[in-house]
């Protein structure tokens, strides 16, 4: 599951979850964005966070980018 896939699930705001991690929310809304990916410390705290819903290789993936430019086409 992706990040805001789980967010949104679990009705949590980007802000609350950069809260519950310890990071910064731009940090956070950078990464739904497909803009940049965690560094290593960051997705092991987005795994522990999300009970492993979300893993290493959703946030590693390229799905927010190609989500947009599927959005653009249509």
């Amino acid at each position: 599951m992706d990040l805001h896939d789980y967010l949104a699930k679990n009705k949590v705001s980007p802000e609350k979850f950069a809260e519950l991690i310890g990071s910064n929310p731009t940090t956070v809304y950078r990464w739904l964005n497909g803009d940049t990916i965690p560094k290593k410390l960051n997705l092991i705290k987005v795994i522990q966070a999300t009970n492993g819903e979300v893993t290493a290789n959703d946030l590693m993936a390229i799905a927010p980018p190609l989500r947009r430019a599927r959005e653009e086409v249509a």
